[in-house]
């Protein structure tokens, strides 16, 4: 399922279409939660902690690509003066 999640990162990278950034963010999330969650229980070593870490600023990463390549809208101030 991840290997599939990459490849859609891939080609999604390619366009400019905004669901490979909420894809890439929501990936990345869901990992960090299950490293830190197993973690929690002591089923995998508490280097993943660091794994989530990095996943939490790949999700911050692109929270900031979403974010600069939202469409700017202008509004024309000239017509709510009249």
């Amino acid at each position: 399922m991840i290997a599939a999640t990459g490849v859609a990162l891939l080609v999604g990278s390619r366009t400019r279409d905004r669901s490979a950034s909420v894809l890439g963010a929501t990936s990345a999330a869901s990992l960090a939660a299950v490293d830190f969650v197993y973690t929690s229980k002591k089923r995998i070593s508490p280097v993943y902690l660091l794994d989530g870490a990095l996943e939490l600023a790949f999700v911050a990463g692109w929270l900031a690509i979403t974010r600069l390549a939202r469409p700017k809208v202008m509004v024309d101030t000239r017509a709510l003066t009249a």
